[in-house]
């Protein structure tokens, strides 16, 4: 992702849900893990959560991961400690060696399709390096934002309409 054309603090703003939604494997036991990404379009970007989940937990999990991107949505600015991890995890992925030359060809592949080369990797850690809590806060604000969210969820419809629930939405089937 840090070939990606999104700014730092999209990265940032990724690895900060990454990191507290690790509670959903690591605390509730409820998934293998959560993964969190933009993904790129001509008509821009989507924040996707995705993750497979128990389905005796499924309300429980879908509880905490709305949660979390609710705390991060309306006080990114005030979380330091996560902000920190994120932005050092960001840091890292965008700093660790390709290691191959498959995986080194992939990345420059990557680069070139953004019509950047190589010097972009460099600009994007000194990107990250400078983000403040504050960039991170105003893009959570506008990305995470309850209006613009779509959660869906694939299951069996007893356990869709129990994880929808446990959140107190009414979902809208779609077959």
């Amino acid at each position: 992702q840090v070939a990606s054309a999104l700014g730092a603090a999209h990265l940032v703003l990724v690895a900060m849900l990454a990191d507290g939604l690790r509670d959903v494997r690591e605390g509730l036991g409820a998934s293998y893990g959560i993964d969190v990404a933009y993904t790129d379009a001509r008509a821009g970007s989507t924040l996707v959560i995705r993750g497979a989940l128990d389905e005796d937990q499924a309300g429980a999990a879908l509880a905490r991961v709305l949660a979390w991107v609710a705390t991060v949505r309306d006080h990114a600015a005030t979380e330091p400690a996560a902000f920190v991890r994120a932005r050092r995890h960001a840091l890292r992925a965008a700093v660790v060696q390709r290691r191959g030359a498959i995986a080194t060809a992939t990345h420059l592949a990557g680069l070139l399709a953004l019509g950047v080369g190589p010097e972009r990797d460099r600009a994007v850690q000194d990107e990250l390096a400078a983000t403040t809590p504050a960039q991170v806060a105003a893009l959570a604000a506008i990305d995470l934002a309850a209006a613009r969210m779509v959660v869906q969820v694939r299951a069996r419809p007893p356990i869709a309409d129990a994880a929808f629930a446990a959140v107190a939405v009414t979902p809208r089937h779609v077959r």
